[in-house]
């Protein structure tokens, strides 16, 4: 069961990705991408992408990070079953990652 979080680390960790979301979602609208992210997952399976992108013939699963966080064990088995499947492609991205991003998405 992952960590509970304080306000602040919640509202910390909520901007960022926020950030990040957004940044992928303003490339996806510049190069043509359907975006899609589940915007209250409290009731979902732990562990899913954040993201879904497609644009035919390609279609890819982000998962976005701080810096500092990794994967969770949820998140690892994801990852490792959608790098099994041909054809789907799986991301892990930080904002570090903003120049790998857009030549990703263009």
């Amino acid at each position: 069961m992952p960590k509970r979080l304080s306000p602040i680390e919640q509202y910390r960790r909520q901007v960022l990705e926020k950030d990040l979301r957004e940044l992928v979602r303003e490339f996806t609208v510049l190069f043509g991408w359907a975006f899609y992210f589940t915007h209250d997952a409290r009731r979902s399976p732990e562990g899913f992408p954040d993201l879904v992108l497609v644009r035919p013939p390609r279609v890819l699963f982000v998962e976005l990070k701080r810096e500092t966080e990794g994967l969770s064990r949820e998140q690892g088995a994801w990852r490792l079953a959608l790098r099994d499947c041909p054809g789907v492609e799986y991301f892990l991205w930080g904002l570090r990652d903003a120049d790998e991003i857009e030549e990703t998405l263009r």
